[in-house]
């Protein structure tokens, strides 16, 4: 997989701590700062990544954010911070779940992903290591698999919801762009309105192209041709069939 040039030119010089956009822009964009004790575990919502294999390198914190926007989520990229092309070994918590993508969420990447689980240590990441652009940290306490939906709108990547996943909030945030979605652009192939109200998708970043407006405990899948069983098209509208299959960049 070739990493975006953009993404590809950011360098070392973001290991810094930024400043938390929630205020600005009511998004869950997480921050990191440097480990105090690298040797140490991570705390319940934490998890620690290093630079170097063996748990060893620059160290650094990503917690959870719990700052009122309804997620059980919070996510990191290049673009709000996330020490691009860095991370060689991981520890997490015993209460997170932590995502790492091969490049940043807004390039649309749809590759394989990277789960460490809750309570989980990676002394090596293997064929990731130096490769991660973006990151999503999710409370353990929800499903894998995302159909724990409750009140929100849910994303999967691949046809009869599977994939990677994200649950979005049904309010406290507007998820204008791939980043601030937790998830990646132009690949999402299964929609639940798992709320009570409707929910709006768009083809572009910044709620523009509005391509889709699923109504309350709605589903749409990605079936191309279709498959014999449950999610038969004719069960659920098919987002290949109307062209929108892989193109959602933000929604409301």
């Amino acid at each position: 997989m070739l990493k975006s040039a953009i993404v590809s030119g950011l360098a070392a010089a973001i290991y810094v701590t930024i400043a938390s956009p929630h205020s600005a822009m009511a998004a869950p964009w997480g921050t990191y700062v440097a480990c105090s004790n690298p040797a140490g575990s991570p705390g319940a919502r934490q998890a620690y990544v290093y630079t170097g294999t063996n748990y060893t390198g620059n160290c650094y914190i990503f917690e959870r954010d719990s700052s009122g926007d309804g997620n059980s989520w919070t996510s990191w990229d290049t673009s709000s911070g996330f020490p691009n092309d860095a991370i060689r070994s991981v520890k997490a918590g015993s209460s997170v779940r932590l995502t790492l993508f091969w490049n940043s969420l807004g390039t649309g990447d749809n590759g394989s992903v990277f789960v460490i689980g809750a309570g989980w240590s990676y002394s090596s990441l293997g064929s990731w290591n130096g490769q991660a652009s973006a990151a999503r940290m999710v409370d353990s306490s929800r499903a894998q698999n995302c159909m724990d939906g409750n009140n929100e709108l849910v994303l999967w990547t691949d046809p009869s919801f599977g994939g990677d996943c994200n649950t979005l909030a049904t309010s406290g945030y507007t998820p204008w762009a791939p980043e601030l979605m937790g998830f990646r652009n132009d690949s999402a192939s299964a929609v639940w309105n798992a709320s009570t109200a409707a929910r709006y998708l768009y083809r572009d970043a910044r709620n523009a192209n509005l391509v889709l407006t699923p109504t309350p405990n709605s589903f749409y899948i990605s079936l191309n041709p279709p498959s014999s069983g449950y999610y038969q098209t004719y069960i659920y509208p098919n987002l290949s069939t109307m062209g929108i299959d892989n193109v959602i960049s933000s929604a409301y």
